[in-house]
């Protein structure tokens, strides 16, 4: 019985390759995130859009993380959803940082484009002068 066990059952635990937890899942995080902190930041400053800003950091981030993945599909590395993933939360981390900077700095109704009609104080009344904001 104790040889059958040993044959059969469970397979020792391996080691894995590509853990969720290492120096390189750090790196992707972290360049992530200084990437797209700085194309919104460079965003805002140039357009003083903050929805095209997050738009750019958001685009370019993720673009440059997955070719980067694509380049290791040819060989120059090791391909990996887990890497793709951490620059993912790295994008994310850092256009909320952005955000949140931006916010501080120029207030929560800077910065937004236009705010639709839904949104802007009606300019005319009937039978009354125009109305200033």
């Amino acid at each position: 019985m104790v040889a059958t066990t040993l044959l059969l059952g469970p397979a020792p635990a391996r080691a894995d390759s590509d853990p969720w937890l290492a120096k390189d899942k750090y790196l992707h995080f972290g360049v992530s995130a200084v990437l797209a902190g700085g194309v919104y930041g460079l965003g805002v400053a140039s357009s003083d859009r903050r929805d095209l800003s997050l738009a750019a950091a958001a685009g370019i981030g993720l673009g440059v993380g997955i070719a980067k993945e694509l380049l290791d599909l040819t060989g120059s590395g090791t391909p990996s959803w887990k890497d793709l993933t951490w620059d993912a939360a790295g994008v994310a981390a850092g256009m909320l940082v952005g955000l949140l900077i931006d916010l501080a700095v120029r207030g929560p109704h800077a910065g937004w484009g236009d705010p639709g009609p839904a949104l802007v104080p009606p300019a005319r009344r009937v039978g009354q002068a125009v109305a200033t904001w």
